[in-house]
């Protein structure tokens, strides 16, 4: 019992424990909080999810900083501009995931209706700005199918770090 609250603390495997408060003084009570978050805790290890889950925002910045460092690497292949227009493609993606918190709440159809709302004005409830000086027509297939890859790189990152083993259904170009 710390501060006056009921603490769980679960052995996840690998010499981890997990430990969450059960936001209650009552014993009773404690013990039924605990007895539900047990099983919510298996139930999401038996699906392949890490109980120290980051948040997506967390995921995201990883990968920034994970392709500064291939960057700094001086990769022939990746250049300056390639990374800050991945950087540009990621802010959508950060836009699209705020309504999932963690990877492992990700729905594999989300990007479903990404090119209609990419090409709708933002009034209409869509990405898009009609107003902006630079873009005053609504982004082609071309630069779709770009911001698409650079999502599929961020999702090949969550696998490669054994994060997210999810099929994602990426929209059809």
């Amino acid at each position: 019992k710390k501060l006056q609250n009921w603490y769980m603390r679960m052995y996840v495997g690998n010499r981890k424990y997990k430990i969450t408060s059960l936001k209650t003084q009552n014993y009773r009570q404690a013990k039924e909080i605990a007895f539900d978050e047990y099983d919510r805790l298996n139930q999401h290890i038996r699906e392949e999810g890490d109980v120290f889950e980051k948040t997506n925002e967390e995921y995201l910045q990883d990968y920034l900083n994970y392709l500064d460092k291939e960057l700094e690497k001086n990769n022939e292949i990746t250049s300056k501009k390639t990374i800050d227009a991945k950087k540009t493609s990621l802010k959508k993606l950060k836009t699209l995931l705020k309504q999932f918190p963690k990877p492992s709440t990700i729905k594999p159809d989300f990007l479903e209706d990404y090119i209609l709302w990419r090409r709708k004005a933002v009034v209409e409830g869509g990405n898009w700005n009609k107003k902006h000086k630079r873009n005053p027509t609504p982004p082609t297939d071309q630069t779709i199918y770009k911001e698409v890859s650079d999502f599929r790189g961020f999702f090949n990152f969550l696998k490669q770090e054994k994060v997210s083993h999810k099929e994602i259904n990426f929209p059809k170009i």
